[in-house]
């Protein structure tokens, strides 16, 4: 696979960098992950493979990587929980979502000759003012990112597509009782989250399931009374 990424300094800082295998594993997963949308083929479906993204079964990254698919598994639930990743299971593959993927990407064409990013690299050691304004374009990505979020309550805000996942996994009315959830939350504490959807994928589903075990107890209970007093009637 042609193309590059670009790492920054203070990824020495990070968690992963202490960890070697880790380290490698978050590398290759940068690597491989597409740069541009495109369609993947698995068995007899088709699957959509955005930016940042990888459609790929654990087994294939367990072969890769030389390990377990449990390990992996426990691996990108890690990553999750730092809201590095996020993960999806479609059936026999899982789609990996790099977060922020842009911040490893630069707008220089992937098809440049590594002499050509050579000497643009020169280029930008004699002129800072061009560094400048490679930041400044990362940060006009961020802000377009925020725009592109549609709010789905006074307090929940996220991508359409991230919306779209919540009812493909849970259903649209479990996704507006997750959301209902956060919302609330986040107005009764005042708290603000980076991912409203992140923060709904780490915490609020498994309140939300707590609430729907629950919800079911409740019926089994209530039916139990019903049925012994309508049983009980009839012996008078």
């Amino acid at each position: 696979m042609d193309g590059w990424i670009k790492l920054y300094r203070p990824i020495r800082e990070h968690w992963i960098w202490k960890d070697p295998q880790k380290f490698q594993w978050w590398i290759d997963m940068l690597l491989s992950v597409n740069h541009s949308t495109t369609k993947v083929n698995i068995g007899m479906q088709l699957f959509e493979c955005e930016r940042g993204q990888s459609v790929m079964s654990l087994s294939s990254w367990a072969k890769r990587w030389n390990i377990s698919k449990d390990k992996v598994r426990n691996f990108f639930v890690l990553l999750e929980k730092d809201h590095m990743i996020t993960h999806e299971s479609l059936g026999k593959s899982t789609r990996i979502t790099i977060c922020n993927y842009n911040s490893y990407q630069s707008d220089l064409h992937d098809s440049q000759t590594l002499g050509k990013q050579l000497k643009n690299a020169g280029q930008t050691q004699n002129h800072p003012n061009k560094n400048n304004n490679k930041e400044n374009k990362d940060k006009n990505i961020i802000k377009n990112n925020n725009k592109e979020k549609k709010s789905y309550s006074d307090f929940v805000s996220m991508l359409p597509e991230e919306y779209e996942n919540l009812c493909t996994k849970y259903t649209e009315a479990g996704a507006k009782r997750m959301i209902e959830i956060l919302s609330n939350y986040k107005g009764s504490s005042g708290k603000k989250y980076k991912s409203d959807y992140l923060t709904i994928l780490n915490w609020v589903v498994d309140r939300y399931n707590k609430e729907l075990k629950s919800s079911d107890n409740e019926k089994v209970h209530t039916s139990t009374i019903n049925n012994f007093s309508g049983d009980y009637s009839k012996r008078f």
